[in-house]
């Protein structure tokens, strides 16, 4: 288990906003899991990150979840309709969220 950085872009069907913290179906590689992201800021170049209410456009989702190795396809749930594609971010505790 680790501290686990993904970098997020919403589908275009999905309207609903997302409250940061709200529990979401990671289906990543083979593996599912339930898990709560906090959701950031996704700018280049900076060490720190703001961490932001609701997920809106690109951003970074953090969970606390078992290691996984690019590349790997994942996939963010939160209804049975609705999908939020994800592509894989550096698994680094580097990026430090400003709460």
């Amino acid at each position: 288990m680790s501290v686990v950085n993904y970098n997020v872009q919403r589908s275009i069907a999905s309207e609903r906003p997302i409250k940061n913290k709200t529990e979401l179906l990671f289906h990543v590689g083979f593996r599912r899991y339930l898990a709560a992201p906090t959701y950031s800021e996704a700018t280049a170049g900076a060490d720190k990150f703001k961490m932001e209410r609701f997920f809106r456009g690109p951003m970074v989702a953090t969970v606390f979840a078992p290691i996984t190795y690019a590349p790997t396809p994942v996939i963010l749930t939160s209804e049975p309709h609705s999908m939020t594609v994800i592509e894989r971010l550096l698994s680094s505790p580097t990026h430090l969220q400003l709460l």
